[in-house]
């Protein structure tokens, strides 16, 4: 079952929340516009440190040394693609290039195909300009079109990055290539796979553990979600109670019995105060992590769903090196303090308020 949520859309920047344009894909596996990605970086309190960190699940990266030659990801770059093929779900349906070029005023043409080089879609006034003066290769916009072009990229057999034209026997996990029989020598002492015919299977389900990994961590991270959402939530109202009861037997009393009312709240609320933080604490990081194994998770099926020979060598390692980030993260645990899980019941919280003032007059 596919992870559905309104700010789960990986073809998003997570930065400016718009699709995303030359994208920037971060070991978190969330992306970022280039613009923004060098707005991230330019920006962090770590600049001077070398390290940033994603704007949307906060975990930290290393910045590259110039910031002219920052990381890309075809494979995101791929499902942007897609998605303006399909031509689903777009904030407008009007060419890209009419929209450069022309006056607020002016009005713009609807697009009606998508050119591959220029990544944009255009209108059949720019179609002439794009298939045969700069000899791009262009396809309509639809649904239809998108799969076509999908079943396209997924038949795509890898090439040798050195010999252009030449297929690859294997790949370089250290140098995320392709290379034929001819450059493998070169690349000995890393970490390669071989080629076949049965690799597409092979990397398939390969990413259908990992999926299935991120999944289980999503399920119990949610079931811990909801337990320390309970535990707060039961808290906060306890608190709620128990103070509403302490008042309620106070306004009966003299002057002097409503200053103990006072002493009495006051304990109370100073001895629920760690607890309650405590369990604020988790929830936050609870939340932050089911975010990330959530886009985790999209990622994954969408390269399940959507992704060639080279997006799945591509992406393995670095899916897999998500996988066990997140598999320590949900290690660590959300350690709750005994203070945090003792009987939380009003009258729980009024006696043991009440004893401690009663140790403390002694």
């Amino acid at each position: 079952m596919k992870v559905l949520d309104a700010d789960s859309d990986i073809t998003h920047c997570c930065k400016c929340r718009q699709l995303l344009t030359d994208p920037r894909t971060l070991p978190c596996l969330d992306s970022l516009c280039g613009k923004c990605f060098s707005e991230v970086c330019h920006s962090c309190s770590d600049y001077l440190a070398g390290k940033a960190a994603c704007p949307r699940c906060g975990d930290q990266f290393h910045l590259p040394d110039d910031t002219q030659a920052l990381p890309d990801h075809g494979f995101i770059d791929t499902l942007v693609a897609l998605k303006k093929i399909a031509n689903q779900n777009m904030e407008d349906d009007m060419c890209d290039k009419c929209k450069q070029v022309s006056a607020s005023s002016e009005a713009v043409a609807a697009a009606e195909y998508y050119c591959i080089e220029c990544r944009q879609r255009i209108c059949a006034r720019h179609y002439p300009l794009c298939s045969s003066t700069k000899n791009h290769s262009l396809v309509s916009l639809g649904v239809d079109f998108e799969k076509e072009v999908l079943d396209r990229l997924k038949s795509c057999i890898p090439v040798c990055a050195n010999h252009k034209g030449i297929s690859a026997t294997i790949y370089c996990f250290q140098c995320n290539k392709g290379l034929c029989s001819e450059c493998q020598d070169m690349h000995s002492g890393h970490e390669i796979m071989k080629l076949t015919d049965d690799t597409y299977g092979q990397l398939t389900n390969m990413v259908k553990v990992l999926a299935g990994s991120l999944r289980q961590q999503l399920d119990i991270c949610k079931q811990e979600e909801g337990r320390v959402q309970k535990l707060l939530f039961g808290r906060e109202d306890s608190v709620k109670v128990a103070a509403k009861e302490v008042t309620d037997k106070a306004v009966e009393m003299t002057l002097l019995i409503k200053q103990e009312c006072d002493d009495l709240l006051s304990v109370l609320h100073s001895r629920c105060v760690q607890s309650v933080s405590s369990l604020q604490a988790v929830s936050a990081r609870l939340s932050s992590f089911l975010s990330a194994n959530e886009n985790a998770l999209k990622f994954a099926e969408e390269l399940l769903e959507k992704g060639s020979v080279e997006d799945m060598l591509l992406n393995y390692r670095l899916l897999n090196d998500r996988v066990i980030r997140l598999r320590s993260m949900s290690g660590d645990g959300s350690v709750l303090d005994e203070a945090a899980l003792k009987d939380a019941s009003p009258a729980s919280l009024i006696r043991d308020v009440c004893t401690s003032c009663e140790s403390k007059s002694k």
